[in-house]
């Protein structure tokens, strides 16, 4: 009689591969506060220093059509491959090259890159590491590992600039070369299977093929891409105009500096919650409500002045936000499961919607902030955020089905 193998045995793969992210994540972190300190001390220009940022949210939606064009068949060793390349070159330009204008941009084109295809990698390692029934735990599991390093950057940061200014660039590097022996590692003891497929791959569909494809797949999957895009824009509320939010309650309370703390502190236990939750309604009926009482708690964050409430209510909304979007990034993956060639161009869709959201929201919200102020900033966000999840659970079907006829009869078109 054969033994079964230990059920933990199917995630070990997936704690080393989350380790990795991790550890990309923590670089990540760091460069993410590095970069904005970096450019402001040398333009000193507010403005400019997020013009330029913003071309990092620019680039990555026009390098997303870029993947799917040409690297649709890519999978994630060749994603994360290319990941570690991009991330370790983002603090050798600002160690070697000068701090001017022309290389900043470079950095933020480097930053997007890499930030992007870390998604792509993602996307794919669950599809080929874990059965469609493990999705939701995956992603839930990918984002505690993902949500620490976010946490732990920033501190980590400001604790090695006190010693030393390039001393967080330093630590990235080796953080990275950590990630990128690990991840070597990881490919001889559990990929060499996978490792095969990311050499080969398919002819690069042509642009009025690829644009087709695209079309097709948005018009089935539209109102999530919308509800991505506000949930996508809770984020930005938090990390652009309330962070400044979060200045001028510490300001006025000693208790304020936890705002962004409880905004981040629920995803290192959510996700263990997830996946014991949504089998009652499912995936995509539990993301929704979730979205509407996240856009609830905005709306009462954004109207309340007691700072008791304001951070309860933070620490809330960041908990049914995290559910949302877990499950969103687990809705989706079982759609390019089930997709397999033009799995990744569903990956870019939703790429796009987020970087549409970070690039348009910082614009918008800082307008709100301008001239309405901090609350009306969460209160719109809010609003747009729950109507979406209403219209989501009001009119997506139980099942979205994925529309294989029509994508394969433009595949084997001869456009």
């Amino acid at each position: 009689m054969k033994v079964p193998a230990p059920k933990f045995r199917v995630y070990i793969p997936l704690i080393v591969f989350s380790f990795i992210i991790f550890l990309v994540s923590l670089h990540d972190g760091i460069m993410s506060y590095m970069a904005p300190v970096i450019i402001e001390e040398r333009l000193k220009d507010p403005f400019l220093v997020g013009l330029i940022l913003a071309t990092s949210s620019l680039f990555g939606m026009f390098f997303d059509f870029i993947v799917a064009k040409f690297f649709a068949f890519k999978n994630y060793v060749f994603f994360m491959i290319w990941t570690l390349i991009f991330a370790i070159s983002f603090p050798l330009i600002f160690l070697f090259l000068p701090r001017d204008l022309i290389p900043f941009i470079f950095a933020m084109i480097v930053w997007s890159v890499y930030y992007e295809l870390r998604s792509y990698s993602k996307f794919d390692f669950v599809h080929k590491f874990l059965p469609v029934q493990k999705n939701t735990e995956a992603w839930a599991i990918m984002t505690i590992f993902q949500s620490a390093a976010y946490m732990l950057g920033p501190a980590v940061t400001v604790y090695l600039l006190a010693k030393n200014t390039n001393l967080p660039l330093h630590t990235s590097l080796v953080i990275t070369s950590i990630s990128i022996f690990l991840f070597f590692f990881f490919i001889a003891t559990y990929g060499r299977s996978h490792a095969k497929e990311a050499a080969g791959g398919e002819k690069p569909k042509s642009i009025w093929k690829e644009i087709k494809i695209l079309k097709i797949l948005t018009k089935r999957i539209w109102i999530l891409v919308v509800f991505g895009f506000t949930t996508t824009l809770l984020d930005v509320a938090f990390w652009t105009t309330g962070v400044l939010y979060a200045e001028k309650l510490r300001a006025e309370s000693k208790f304020g500096g936890l705002f962004l703390v409880l905004y981040c502190l629920p995803t290192l236990f959510i996700g263990w919650v997830v996946p014991h939750i949504y089998k009652p309604l499912g995936k995509k009926k539990t993301s929704f409500i979730a979205g509407i009482i996240a856009g609830i708690g905005l709306v009462v964050i954004g109207v309340s002045h007691n700072i008791y409430l304001i951070l309860t209510i933070v620490f809330f909304t960041a908990m049914v936000f995290d559910v949302a979007n877990i499950l969103l990034f687990a809705v989706f993956e079982d759609y390019v499961t089930r997709l397999d060639e033009t799995g990744n161009d569903l990956v870019s869709i939703g790429q796009f919607s987020g970087n549409l959201a970070y690039t348009v929201g910082p614009i918008l919200l800082g307008l709100i902030v301008k001239f309405f102020g901090f609350g009306m900033s969460f209160v719109f966000t809010g609003i747009v955020l729950s109507l979406s999840a209403i219209f989501g659970l009001l009119t997506v079907p139980k099942k979205i089905k994925m529309p294989h006829k029509e994508l394969g009869r433009v595949l084997r078109s001869r456009i």
